[in-house]
């Protein structure tokens, strides 16, 4: 089966995740370090800094791993936990950092498709007749 629309939302996801990630070590400091403390010390800068990298080095690690998962030769072998592994990371990353929310959309959807593809080849399987009743 064609599973071109898989490998492409889980590849674009990817490579916006992991860009966005990168983006967000340089934004982000300031961002959380103003919702730390409103006069944006250097102590919120710090603290908002090390909380960007954190979450950044989490989004990178899983959108390399998503990266790996999406390609053809997976969804030809585990679909159904290729499928499994980008919703679950779709949904995981857009809980540890609302910027990746487009990424984690892209990576949701695929997820979702591929379970479905999964099921319909199982449901396209014959039944084979148990050989432990004849």
């Amino acid at each position: 089966m064609n599973k071109t629309y898989i490998y492409l939302m889980g590849l674009i996801g990817s490579i916006i995740g992991i860009l966005g990630s990168i983006i967000w070590i340089a934004l982000g400091p300031s961002f959380l370090g103003g919702k730390i403390d409103s006069n944006l010390t250097d102590d919120a800068l710090e603290t908002g800094l090390l909380i960007a990298v954190i979450q950044s080095a989490i989004t990178i690690s899983f959108f390399i791993v998503t990266l790996v998962k999406s390609t053809p030769d997976h969804l030809d072998n585990e679909l159904k936990k290729t499928g499994t592994w980008l919703l679950v990371v779709g949904i995981g990353n857009s809980l540890v950092n609302l910027f990746q929310l487009l990424p984690g959309i892209l990576l949701i959807t695929a997820g979702i498709f591929s379970i479905r593809e999964a099921k319909m080849v199982d449901n396209d399987r014959p039944i084979e007749p148990d050989q432990s009743r004849i």
